[in-house]
């Protein structure tokens, strides 16, 4: 009975060496211990069929959107992950079946977290912050303020020391962590200031030359429509004198005595005043004093 036991023990000991050497020859990347033989694995970019034997490995590559990055014995593939563009991430151009696909983010993008679910754009920097480190595929836009003295320049994009006036010249405006120090001749002061006070010196001459000429005319309108010449009055009573001979009336108080002119026109003469002339004679006259 002990020596029945101690083969049995013998032989097990012998098995299981034969077992552990067996596998610790095989590759751990690439191969696999199986019945105490070595057999292989598919390689990265397959995947392994049921009907393999260790003898006879039969591998398949990978479908549309899978991968396998290393030997394997699965039968199936990984699959590559989605990289959604409604959150900000690129379409990858080529995927290989072989290498898992990382994710990218847009220009101007970053991801939002350690895993990079999502992508966030980058920040901007405020009015008076220049950029520490540009943003990238993991990272924010880090920005600072620009130191005293300096301001920030959208040329350059970075903070630059405000400009000194040279002589001639004056600060108008003080320069700020926006803007930087402004300044102005001294001389354009001057001519400004001259320009001004010429413009409003012939404007008040222009309106008083605009004054004087509308009041004397406004004078002589005055003087037309309100009163005649000296001639204009002489010769009213000519008119007067020769509407009566045109439309005779008989009048009892009137004393006329009619006289005829070289020219064989007739004329009427009040006692003791001078002759008036006649119809044709003083006809173009009348007219011209009816008119006016």
């Amino acid at each position: 009975m002990c020596v029945y036991l101690l083969v049995s023990i013998s032989a097990f000991l012998v098995l299981a060496s034969a077992q552990a050497s067996s596998s610790q020859l095989c590759d751990p990347q690439t191969q696999y211990p199986r019945d105490g033989q070595c057999c292989s694995m598919c390689p990265p970019g397959t995947r392994m069929q049921w009907s393999s034997s260790c003898l006879d490995v039969v591998c398949e590559p990978c479908g549309t959107n899978e991968y396998q990055d290393e030997y394997t014995t699965d039968s199936k593939c990984k699959r590559q992950p989605y990289c959604d563009p409604n959150t900000n991430f690129e379409s990858p151009v080529e995927q290989s079946m072989m290498v898992k696909t990382i994710c990218m983010c847009k220009d101007g993008f970053h991801c939002s977290g350690k895993e990079c679910i999502t992508c966030t754009k980058h920040s901007a920097c405020q009015p008076g912050y220049e950029v520490v480190s540009e943003g990238s595929q993991t990272n924010d836009t880090v920005c600072r303020p620009c130191p005293s003295g300096t301001f920030f320049s959208s040329t350059s994009r970075k903070c630059e020391k405000w400009t000194e006036c040279e002589p001639g010249f004056y600060a108008a405006e003080g320069g700020t962590g926006e803007s930087d120090t402004k300044c102005v001749s001294r001389h354009r002061t001057h001519i400004i200031v001259g320009v001004i006070i010429g413009v409003a010196v012939a404007l008040m001459m222009t309106i008083g030359v605009c004054w004087y000429c509308c009041g004397n005319s406004r004078r002589m309108e005055h003087e037309n429509l309100n009163g005649h010449s000296v001639e204009d009055a002489l010769h009213t009573d000519e008119c007067e004198v020769e509407r009566i001979i045109s439309n005779p009336v008989e009048d009892e108080d009137t004393d006329l005595d009619l006289g005829k002119t070289d020219n064989g026109n007739y004329f009427a003469q009040e006692s003791g005043k001078p002759p008036r002339l006649s119809h044709q004679e003083s006809q173009t006259y009348c007219i011209n004093m009816n008119h006016s």
